[in-house]
């Protein structure tokens, strides 16, 4: 639905075969599980016969102990913090970095806070010069810097002790596990998503999650501005339950015994 390498969107016959395969797959499967809404969607609408084997289940959230999360205190650094972890082109080919940072930096001229924008990640060199283009508005008092991939752990300390985190999806369908990364931490996330995707749907009632249309000659200045109102905020927010590895290992054992006696 969303093919990401160019010989999918340029080749009819690698297409043809791609669904030939794919309606041989649904066909033989005693379940099939998707990671969104969407995704179980689009699959259905083509094969509405095997709507009632097609199931969703998300990605979980990483283990809570890996975030070694502290208890915030009153002498925090008054410095913001705000966080976007990965790569931009580099992942996806529609992701672009102006997309996220461009109305970011803007509301920042019109703010008195003092702070830093962290891009950790395995940056394309495309990314890098489209990123030192835009770090030359920062105002006063701000720092952009991409950094090096980290490993793992402490990735997930570093999303946890920031004030908020950043993210952008040019997906309609996907729920980046990008996301389950980030809700564990209890911090505010500005996300960039297309106004129909299902990381707006599944948002929604997230109150901590505030979501932005990157199309153009839409003002965003006041959800960004409230997304850098609650950075301010050290408190950390209740995270869904839903995503836990338990509730959701739960799930998948339950589609895989239900398969099993059908």
């Amino acid at each position: 639905d969303e093919p990401l390498r160019p010989l999918l969107q340029v080749s009819r016959l690698r297409r043809w075969r791609e669904a030939r395969l794919e309606r041989r797959c649904v066909a033989q499967a005693q379940a099939v599980v998707v990671t969104s809404e969407s995704w179980r969607r689009l699959l259905t609408q083509r094969y509405s016969s095997a709507a009632s084997k097609v199931h969703v289940v998300t990605n979980a959230y990483p283990a809570l102990a890996l975030y070694n999360v502290r208890p915030s205190s009153g002498d925090e650094d008054a410095r913001l913090r705000l966080v976007h972890a990965g790569r931009f082109f580099g992942s996806d080919p529609r992701r672009n970095p102006t997309a996220l940072l461009d109305p970011l930096l803007g509301a920042l001229q019109h703010r008195v806070d003092a702070g830093e924008v962290l891009l950790p990640g395995d940056h394309h060199e495309r990314d890098l010069e489209m990123i030192d283009r835009l770090g030359q508005r920062l105002p006063a008092g701000w720092h952009l810097e991409c950094r090096e991939p980290v490993p793992r752990g402490e990735l997930l300390r570093m999303l946890a002790a920031a004030s908020g985190l950043l993210m952008l999806t040019a997906s309609r369908s996907q729920l980046p596990g990008k996301l389950f990364e980030y809700l564990p931490t209890g911090r505010p996330i500005l996300a960039v998503a297309p106004p129909d995707s299902e990381v707006v749907r599944f948002c929604r009632d997230i109150p901590h999650v505030f979501t932005i249309s990157p199309m153009p000659n839409i003002d965003t200045s006041p959800t960004i501005e409230a997304f850098l109102d609650a950075c301010v905020d050290p408190s950390r927010r209740t995270v869904p339950p839903d995503y836990s590895p338990d509730v959701l290992g739960q799930k998948f054992l339950d589609i895989i015994a239900n398969a099993a006696t059908q």
